[in-house]
């Protein structure tokens, strides 16, 4: 690493409170994953947010209903499992696009890989891989707990996902054209 890239570590550990639900030899064990980091695109500043989740809460959700009825992948979202992650993304980022463009760093570092059944984005973190719904069910689940509002839009044709996020301004560092639709008054 250059002299003139600066690295910064942040921890974040995922707790919930169902820990008595669950024995206490899943509490002793430790998921973690670590992510890298930029300030902005093109920055000069490089984190490494290092996510640990304990292996109660990852048990908690492996064991929850993991059917999908209708398409209602929104089940899946869970934000305040994720809310750790967003906070520390929070203290990164100064404004709703640099937020969002740093999940989906994290998102990016995750490897596709196509998964059935569904699952609860806790699960995606430890296992370390996803395919599209996966990856925009967490991808929504960290900025909804950062308190943007997003959508998950379904390609039923394409057999795709993706999320979508309302910003209060247009971005101004997309890599590609930005794509707009209006869904409840909101862009």
């Amino acid at each position: 690493m250059s002299s003139s890239r600066h690295q910064k570590i942040l921890f974040t550990s995922l707790f919930i409170s169902l820990i008595l639900l669950l024995s206490n030899s899943s509490f002793a064990t430790i998921h973690g994953n670590s992510y890298e980091l930029l300030n902005r695109p093109g920055g000069s500043t490089t984190y490494r947010l290092s996510v640990s989740v304990t292996g109660t809460i990852y048990d908690y959700y492996v064991n929850q209903n993991h059917n999908l009825y209708h398409y209602d992948f929104s089940k899946f979202a869970t934000p305040d499992a994720l809310k750790p992650i967003a906070d520390d993304l929070w203290t990164i980022y100064g404004n709703e696009e640099e937020f969002s463009n740093g999940v989906l760093m994290i998102v990016h570092q995750i490897s596709y890989l196509e998964s059935d059944p569904q699952k609860y984005p806790i699960e995606t973190i430890v296992e370390n891989e996803g395919d599209c719904d996966l990856l925009s069910i967490l991808a929504a689940s960290i900025m909804k707990a950062g308190g943007l509002d997003v959508v998950l839009l379904l390609l039923e044709q394409q057999d795709h996902m993706l999320v979508g996020v309302h910003l209060a301004e247009s971005p101004k560092d997309a890599r590609s054209q930005v794509y707009f639709f209006n869904h409840e008054g909101k862009k």
